[in-house]
């Protein structure tokens, strides 16, 4: 069984368009391995701070948020992963503008969800997929875990899957990796032409892009 990791951007009408990006991984600690090498890469001084937040010295620990990198920072990690054996799966949706409130836009994330689930199991039979917790998820952990686990049994293809899912922290390892591979692209399919996506172009060969097939019911 492999493990895969899925986080969203862009979740806000606002921003025009909303990926969900699941990443694959081999083993059980990749991700954890991973993540500590690109933090050394970003920062330095990484496996120090890292021992001061564990012995309660400082109060926070830098994170692998790809909004919060600058363009130098977002092609050094994007050159790191495409070193590595990582696969991407990434569904995108565009907003019209009529999801104005909560729950609809969720109905829309959960069906990204669901179609890079789908993306995913057309090449791994069998995933452990921990997905980021949203707001308010001690309200839908039990509903949502059981929808995606329901994809076992799709018949979109007709096929059997074997899936583990659960929530986790947006901090967790391998959801701070699925984020960066969300916002690389969502930044490609907001402007495919933009010089500036060298990241983008790094991983390319990594990812499988799709927009969703979903219309929203008004």
């Amino acid at each position: 069984m492999k493990h895969a990791y899925i986080d969203e951007s862009g979740t806000r009408e606002y921003q025009k368009v909303m990926t969900v990006a699941l990443v694959v991984l081999e083993g059980k600690r990749t991700a954890e391995k991973l993540h500590e090498k690109l933090m050394c890469e970003l920062y330095p001084d990484y496996i120090e701070r890292r021992k001061l937040f564990k012995k309660k010295s400082i109060h926070k620990l830098p994170g692998l948020h790809y909004a919060e990198m600058n363009r130098a920072q977002k092609e050094k990690v994007a050159k790191k992963l495409a070193s590595v054996t990582i696969f991407a799966y990434v569904s995108y949706y565009y907003h019209d503008g009529t999801a104005t409130e909560h729950q609809q836009r969720f109905e829309i994330y959960t069906q990204l969800v669901k179609d890079s689930i789908r993306l995913a199991t057309d090449q791994v039979n069998e995933l452990s997929v921990v997905v980021a917790q949203q707001g308010g998820w001690q309200g839908y952990e039990q509903q949502f875990e059981a929808e995606l686990k329901a994809l076992e049994y799709d018949t979109h293809p007709r096929k059997y899957r074997k899936l583990l899912i659960s929530l986790e922290p947006a901090r967790h390892p391998g959801i701070q990796l699925s984020d960066f591979y969300a916002g690389c692209c969502r930044d490609f399919v907001l402007d495919p032409d933009s010089q500036r996506l060298v990241h983008y172009h790094a991983i390319e060969r990594q990812t499988r892009l799709e927009q969703t097939t979903f219309v929203r019911s008004r």
